[in-house]
């Protein structure tokens, strides 16, 4: 939808809960889950303004375990190094507090997802590269479903840091090595356990910033990143 006017008029208010987001911007800025008409303009505003294009897509809201799949694309075969659960925020807005690898799903659902994976590969001719892919597993029948995806890398250091030190395999190197025409074995050397958590900190003013260093230092921590700077304002 690319109004307001338009969002009210295709939203059955009998199917609500739905979720909003902007169709071209990331980080989850600007989703969120509508449960009433009345919150409708509201949320789709912000999606709209959260948009590059002005444009905005309204999903029917699935209840169930979300997770992504990170994976290397080789002559049209993936590779995946990494498939997580996660903790989501709060309703109503909809983003990650915390990515847990390997993800806690059972065989069954593991292969659904790992059959995912190559759906995406095959439907879209994905012949080299990575791809991130978010997904949910539906809590009443198991059913895996495609949220989105992209042919990147997971932001947050999850490419370039986290699959690494889990896999053992170079990502950047590896996607560098195939925009260059180079073909380069990937093979896992283990399975590690590893997770990303987001810091939330309480709205107000940053004072100051302290014991980064110290906080990389410790056992099993690959790295910390605070990006707020003292004097900002959090909302």
């Amino acid at each position: 939808v690319r109004s307001i006017e338009e969002a009210e008029a295709c939203i059955d208010i009998e199917k609500l809960p739905v979720i909003v987001k902007p169709v071209d911007n990331c980080s989850s800025r600007g989703v969120r889950w509508i449960d009433r008409r009345s919150d409708v303009a509201a949320g789709v505003a912000e999606a709209l303004d959260a948009s590059l294009r002005g444009e905005a897509l309204i999903e029917r809201f699935l209840v169930g375990t979300e997770g992504s799949i990170e994976a290397l694309v080789q002559d049209g075969v993936p590779t995946i190094l990494g498939i997580c659960d996660k903790t989501k925020s709060p309703l109503p807005y909809r983003y990650d507090l915390e990515l847990r690898y390997p993800g806690a799903f059972d065989a069954q659902v593991w292969s659904g997802i790992a059959s995912l994976a190559q759906q995406v590969v095959s439907g879209f001719a994905v012949r080299n590269g990575i791809l991130h892919i978010e997904f949910l597993v539906s809590h009443d029948t198991g059913t895996v479903y495609l949220i989105e995806f992209a042919i990147r890398g997971c932001g947050s250091k999850v490419a370039t840091h986290l699959m690494p030190a889990l896999t053992g395999i170079d990502v950047v190197r590896v996607v560098i090595r195939q925009t260059l025409g180079l073909r380069t074995p990937v093979q896992k050397t283990g399975a590690r356990h590893g997770a990303l958590h987001f810091l939330m900190f309480p709205r107000g003013r940053v004072v100051a910033v302290r014991g980064v260093d110290d906080a990389r230092r410790l056992p099993g921590v690959i790295d910390v990143c605070i990006e707020r700077q003292p004097g900002e304002l959090i909302g």
